[in-house]
């Protein structure tokens, strides 16, 4: 979907994902090997995606980008 989003063949939509504990491995992998070592991902690029534990954050998010891109 972020690849999607940054090449413009999808409208900007919110990927979020939901546990911290879960994610946040994936995204220092992330930033340390395709970011810093092989530069494939711009770091700008995982401004796209939100992390949260919080129910309210995604709530907030959704919210907001429905008004922004659906109505």
């Amino acid at each position: 979907i972020v690849t999607l989003i940054e090449t413009q063949k999808m409208q900007k939509t919110p990927v979020i994902c939901v546990g911290k504990e879960y994610w946040e491995g994936l995204f220092e992998w992330i930033k340390k090997v395709p970011v810093e070592t092989f530069r494939t991902i711009k770091a700008s690029d995982l401004k796209l995606v939100t992390i949260t534990d919080s129910e309210d954050d995604v709530f907030k998010i959704i919210s907001k980008s429905s008004e922004r891109y659906f109505f």
